[in-house]
């Protein structure tokens, strides 16, 4: 087996109010499981990922995940979003992956959420490159792509305590411990109060914690390594 990340072997997950359990990943669910593995995390191309951070806009989020159904909705956390969105006006928010079909059936979007249902690759850069932060609220979660494209692009992350989410993160950005919404809009004020010194440092940083751990080399390497 060759798992993206050591959190779907076994990971605790107490980020998620109403969780079934308490940890997650296969030696958890299956204890007597023998199988070899190695873990090999995906990989990204930081000269296509690339940062330009005088093209930031303050205060603004996005996030991105294919969504067409309730259930999605919440698992990779817009509801989350949506309620940010309410909570702090002066802030700007993307949605990257609503379906239409999807979209049509929320009772009401709040105005400074610009939702999108699809975005090619160059046209995902673009608006990564002008997004300040990234935020990956989900519920569970295996090795997010999209996160690590957003911390290539110099955006901030903010991401819950689940899978790989804390390894990719690291010291770059923002772990929420808590889905619960007085903990998290706290949390999100002290993340608008960061100057603007602070703000480039953690990009900066974010962009070279993917570069540095996560490059597309290292997966191809890894990959050679155990065919030989």
């Amino acid at each position: 087996m060759l798992p993206v990340d050591e959190s779907l072997v076994f990971s605790e997950n107490t980020y998620y109010e109403n969780r079934v359990f308490n940890n997650q990943g296969f030696k958890y669910f299956f204890p007597n499981l023998k199988t070899p593995y190695t873990v090999i995390h995906n990989g990204f191309n930081p000269t296509f990922f690339n940062d330009n951070l005088d093209k930031k806009i303050p205060n603004s989020f996005i996030s991105v995940a294919l969504t067409d159904d309730f259930r999605r909705f919440q698992l990779k956390g817009f509801d989350k979003i949506f309620f940010l969105a309410n909570e702090f006006q002066e802030c700007t928010f993307t949605l990257v992956g609503l379906k239409d079909q999807f979209k049509n059936k929320l009772k009401s979007i709040p105005k400074i959420i610009e939702v999108l249902s699809f975005l090619s690759q160059e046209d995902l850069l673009i608006y990564l490159n002008k997004s300040e932060f990234y935020l990956q609220l989900s519920i569970s979660e295996g090795f997010p792509n999209a996160l690590c494209e957003a911390m290539l692009c110099g955006c901030i992350p903010i991401g819950s305590k689940v899978g790989a989410i804390p390894n990719i993160i690291d010291k770059t950005g923002f772990l929420m411990e808590s889905s619960n919404n007085n903990y998290i809009k706290k949390e999100f004020k002290s993340i608008l109060a960061l100057n603007n010194a602070k703000r480039k440092e953690l990009a900066h940083s974010a962009r070279k914690r993917v570069e540095n751990e996560f490059h597309i080399e290292k997966r191809q390497n890894k990959f050679l390594d155990l065919i030989k």
